[in-house]
């Protein structure tokens, strides 16, 4: 399977599918051979529609222990309860939860059905056995209640915050800035006739330079309408002291002074490299949890500035703010779901709300762009290829 697997990376690449892609369909496809292998199953030929059914159930479900909080994978065959929790030895402890989402199920499937596709067009499969459809969910907007907002807004605000956690989550709540921006947003640079002219610190020039990312199969969308991203003035009584403090903390760890990258780790100071998407999720998370006892994710952060934006201001004008027309005018129309942030344990708690409570929030001062999440056109694509 790694040679074959090899030749389908090779095909991707030819359709100039990005490494992210590739990465994650391979992700997908490891663990589907591994649990194949496992029951015998070692070459594409052998796969059958009904093991690819089976395969989408132990993604949907699986037994948790109540005891330990130890998982178990469902098998197909076999659902009746597991009678005895090999982990702790319990009897009787085992309950049925869901294992992922349902977009998580429908990429998988979709990631599966394009490389027996591959297989097919190159004559290693007679049939695709990736029949079954998996049903999109109904279009909800998953957002945080307006309670949690406020405390980070607190924070943020709050003289002695951390400046890098501060400053990710301003970013977050007050322009809907994506994870992919976040790790390339930049500090401003003006071009000197003379060396001897020192740059505009964070504070003096007060704005950032968000570039757009180069368009992709599944992602053609326009994007912000300006790179360049302004503070509002009526922050600047807070914004600029924690702008001083976070370039405080920058030129500690910078050595490499042309990386004009905002955020910068220890691994990244000496190189012009963007952070990871890891660096962001981590900060979000360590500041939630400290705040709040829970931790909040950037994604579910951006979509309640949506919500909250949307509300003040009229859908509208997320096209500003990075969001397409469709995925923006659906704040208006779609249900929406409040979750909380999910508790250390593991659990979130998530009940639905026919809106959302409103609360005081700044209008919008410009821009943004799309999050990168989402499932792309890529399979669509192949199926006409």
């Amino acid at each position: 399977m790694q040679e074959l697997l090899r030749r389908y990376v090779d095909w991707l690449l030819e359709r100039r599918t990005t490494l992210s892609s590739v990465r994650s369909h391979l992700k997908i496809l490891a663990p589907f051979w591994s649990w194949c292998e496992q029951r015998g199953i070692r070459s594409p030929e052998e796969v059958q529609a009904s093991l690819v059914n089976d395969y989408l159930m132990t993604l949907y479900w699986q037994w948790r222990c109540s005891l330990c909080q130890s998982t178990m994978e469902l098998e197909p065959s076999d659902r009746s309860i597991p009678r005895m929790c090999v982990n702790c030895r319990a009897i009787g402890s085992f309950t049925k939860e869901r294992r992922y989402a349902q977009n998580t199920v429908r990429e998988c499937r979709a990631k599966l059905l394009v490389f027996f596709d591959w297989l097919k067009i190159n004559r290693m499969v007679v049939a695709n056995p990736v029949q079954r459809k998996t049903p999109a969910p109904s279009p909800t907007i998953q957002h945080y209640p307006p309670e949690v907002i406020r405390q980070l807004c607190r924070y943020i605000t709050a003289p002695d915050a951390d400046p890098v956690e501060a400053l990710v989550l301003y970013l977050i709540i007050f322009h809907a800035l994506s994870v992919w921006e976040l790790q390339h947003v930049e500090i401003p640079t003006i071009l000197t006739l003379r060396k001897d002219i020192q740059q505009p610190g964070l504070a003096e020039a007060y704005y950032v330079i968000v570039p757009k990312p180069a368009p992709s199969l599944g992602d053609r969308s326009p994007g912000r309408p300006d790179v360049r991203l302004d503070f509002p003035v009526k922050a600047a009584s807070w914004l600029r002291p924690l702008l001083d403090r976070y370039e405080c903390h920058r030129q500690q760890l910078v050595s490499n002074q042309r990386n004009r990258y905002l955020f910068i780790t220890s691994s990244t100071a000496h190189r012009n490299v963007p952070v990871g998407h890891v660096f962001i999720w981590k900060t979000v998370r360590d500041a939630s949890i400290r705040l709040l006892d829970a931790a909040c994710n950037p994604n579910i952060l951006r979509k309640t500035a949506g919500v909250m934006f949307a509300d003040q201001a009229g859908a509208g004008v997320l096209r500003w703010m990075g969001w397409d027309d469709q995925q923006a005018f659906a704040y208006a129309w779609a249900p929406r779901e409040v979750i909380q942030p999910q508790q250390l344990d593991g659990s979130q708690d998530a009940h639905s709300r026919p809106g959302v409570e409103p609360i005081t929030f700044p209008s919008p001062k410009q821009k943004t762009r799309k999050n990168d999440s989402g499932l792309s056109n890529y399979l669509k694509t192949t199926k006409r290829t």
